[in-house]
């Protein structure tokens, strides 16, 4: 969904009434340019004016009124320079309040044909192109009323906004700079301003200009209850880009709750929800995540939003996540059913969604129905040939089913579509070690480590290639990282002993093998390393009680 709200038609020349049934100063609203006007025609006009500004005024009267204010005028007064581009101006806002902005969009050329230098038909063909995400008609119809007038506030904020969407950033900011230095006090402009600034990776500028924003909306009366939501939303974007999670909760909730039906807003809050359980490790979140989910479902669409799946395939995602998080075996069976059952309703939506076949799929393996998840992942690959994430995860079945040949081609085609992303290289690591080749392992979790040098679990693998290929001091020193990472990986700590015992290294293998045992103090073949190692020291004693422990413990050693 857009991230801006719905435009606002501007008001003719004069301001609407401020009491209901107010009659505007219709000579203010017909510029005065010597036109001979005929009185019948100004009469309708007039009528037409009070329609259009009248709170629950007929949209079809106001047209009405202004077709025969045009007739009677031409009829009258049939001379080009006589006509009221004023009426097409007012029958181009009715019909864009009415939603045909296809034919607005004529109305205010057909004023502009008549006066040329018409600003207000500018400033409103322009909103009415937004609206229709013609950004760059848009800009080009505001840039010609800013070129009448440099500080039309209108045009520098709609322009501004059009220039947000056309990625053009640095220019839109220098407009809606201007915009705010026009009027100091429009928090719309101070918010696109901030939205601008983040977007150009300024976030100091945004948080300022967002904060101005919502300086300005807290000086509205608590009894005048503020509606105002997007500051909010912005700003708890920022407060995510930056990592602070819980001000951006603050942020995002404020904002659903002044617009409960916006689906973007919904959706942000989900994810942010869903991300504060994984990182707080706190299960609540997940339910207030799926809350949101829920309510974007029930939210209004806007037409290009019917087949948007988002909602279920975020649904059936935290579902995923709530399933792996969750210590009860059943508990956990039923949040992936769940997660099922919503790739299944973005389905009805979309038949076609390749990230709901994916959810489906990480949710199947999950119950461990594989045959089914090869089903789901590989219709996600046909749909989205590129879906890196889904190669993954079928390679992994793959790899679990002993077809290694066929995991590292799952591998190697999600690599293709992330080159960076280290899961995948560690993984290809793997499947060359199960195939013998060592050095391409190593190679391959060599790569995983310049993406992601802290994970220790990938230098041990590493470690084991060396020892494999006879680089045993190579070995030593990744299973060094390895600890250093993890100081209680009793794995690491046994198999640096084992390597420090092939290097001659006795004192040392004997202080990690005893480090694991102390880690780990069921550790079978730690146990029986150590007892072996004092054997060939002739310490038969230690020797003999750590190869008791051993053989009880594991007793086909």
């Amino acid at each position: 969904a857009p991230t801006t709200p719905a435009p606002t038609t501007p008001a003719p020349t004069t301001p609407a009434p401020t009491t209901p049934g107010e009659r505007p100063n219709l000579p203010d609203m017909i510029q005065d340019l010597g036109r001979e006007i005929d009185p019948q025609a100004e009469a309708k006009l007039q009528e037409a004016y009070v329609e259009y500004f009248t709170p629950g005024g007929n949209p079809q009267r106001v047209i009405e009124l202004v077709q025969e204010a045009l007739k009677i005028q031409t009829q009258a007064h049939p001379q080009p320079q006589n006509q009221l581009f004023e009426a097409y101006q007012l029958l181009g806002l009715t019909l864009m309040r009415g939603g045909n902005l296809e034919q607005a969009i004529s109305a205010f050329g057909a004023a502009l044909q008549i006066n040329p230098n018409y600003a207000e038909a500018m400033i409103a063909k322009g909103q009415a192109h937004f609206e229709l995400k013609e950004y760059r008609q848009a800009a080009d119809s505001l840039t010609d009323a800013l070129n009448l007038d440099s500080r039309i506030f209108q045009a520098l904020y709609w322009r501004g906004k059009a220039r947000i969407e056309l990625r053009d950033y640095q220019a839109a900011i220098e407009d809606l700079q201007e915009a705010t230095n026009v009027q100091r006090n429009s928090k719309e402009a101070f918010t696109a301003l901030g939205k601008a600034q983040l977007l150009v990776g300024d976030a100091a500028s945004a948080q300022a200009s967002l904060d101005r924003a919502i300086k300005i909306d807290s000086a509205v009366p608590p009894e005048q209850k503020s509606t105002y939501a997007e500051a909010y939303f912005e700003r708890g974007k920022l407060y995510a880009t930056i990592g602070d999670l819980e001000k951006s909760a603050a942020d995002l909730t404020i904002a659903v709750e002044r617009d409960g039906k916006n689906r973007e807003y919904l959706m942000n809050l989900g994810a942010l929800r869903h991300e504060l359980a994984i990182a707080d490790r706190d299960p609540s979140q997940f339910t207030q995540a799926i809350e949101m989910f829920n309510r974007a479902i029930d939210a209004p669409k806007k037409p290009e939003e019917e087949k948007d799946v988002s909602p279920w395939v975020a649904l059936a995602r935290t579902y995923i996540e709530q399933g792996n998080m969750e210590t009860d075996k059943a508990r956990a069976a039923e949040s992936y059913r769940n997660a099922i059952a919503q790739a299944n309703e973005a389905l009805k939506v979309e038949k076609k969604a390749a990230t709901a076949f994916y959810q489906r799929g990480v949710a199947e393996r999950m119950l461990d129905d594989l045959d089914a998840a090869m089903v789901s992942l590989a219709e996600a690959i046909r749909l989205a040939p590129n879906f890196a994430q889904a190669y993954y995860r079928r390679g992994i079945i793959w790899y679990h089913r002993g077809e290694y040949r066929l995991a590292g081609q799952d591998f190697d085609d999600a690599l293709r579509g992330e080159p960076g992303n280290p899961k995948y290289h560690v993984w290809r690591g793997l499947v060359h070690a199960r195939l013998g080749k060592y050095v391409d392992a190593i190679d391959a979790y060599s790569a995983a480590l310049r993406s992601n040098p802290l994970n220790g679990r990938t230098y041990h693998n590493r470690a084991l290639a060396y020892l494999a290929i006879g680089e045993t001091d190579k070995a030593v020193a990744d299973f060094n990282h390895a600890i250093r990472l993890d100081a209680r990986d009793a794995q690491a700590f046994y198999r640096r002993g084992v390597a420090l015992d092939r290097l001659g290294e006795a004192d040392r293998a004997l202080e990690s093998l005893s480090k694991a045992i102390e880690l780990k103090t069921d550790f079978a073949d730690a146990l029986l390393a150590r007892g072996r190692l004092y054997e060939r020291l002739g310490n038969s004693a230690k020797a003999a009680n750590d190869l008791a422990a051993a053989k009880k413990l594991a007793p086909a050693n």
